[in-house]
């Protein structure tokens, strides 16, 4: 009984510091997560929780198939800041010089969100999240990211 107590307590304190990433927008694998979010930067892989998007995109994620629906958070890299300069061209976001495609449709042909400038004008806390993988559903169609929507800085682990 003592082993079984001790094995369900490591799991829970486990999962409380440690996420596994199914998804192939970001590297597959655990990620540590550290709660101090007070310092987001570019660069930093963020932890959001589905349901700190807004219902439509939460539904889309989920109705699509796009993560099972038992799957709570999205990991996503921090591309772009307030100090960034951020536009869309022709089927592009541009951020600080670098290009990111936007897509239209998705793999099985249904219509992706529309966003246009005004939907990448940052604040100070706010922030353009994307995945590694042209096809990820991140900011690019669900728009930025505000600092109280990240819940956890995740480090992977190799």
């Amino acid at each position: 009984m003592k082993f079984f107590i001790s094995f369900i307590l490591g799991v829970v304190l486990l999962s409380r510091f440690f996420t596994y990433n199914i998804s192939d927008s970001m590297p597959k694998g655990f990620y540590y997560l550290s709660v101090k979010t007070e310092s987001i930067k570019k660069g930093d892989v963020v932890v959001i929780p589905i349901d700190r998007l807004n219902k439509e995109m939460q539904d889309m994620i989920f109705d699509r198939g796009y993560l099972p629906k038992f799957t709570k958070y999205l990991i996503k890299e921090v591309k772009g800041t307030h100090e960034d300069d951020i536009f869309l061209e022709v089927n592009e976001l541009h951020i600080s010089g670098e290009k990111f495609k936007i897509r239209k449709y998705d793999i099985l042909k249904r219509s992706l969100p529309v966003l246009n400038n005004e939907d990448f004008i940052l604040k100070k806390d706010e922030f353009i999240t994307l995945g590694i993988k042209e096809n990820s559903f991140d900011s690019r169609y669900f728009g930025k990211i505000k600092k109280n929507q990240v819940k956890y800085i995740a480090k992977k682990i190799n």
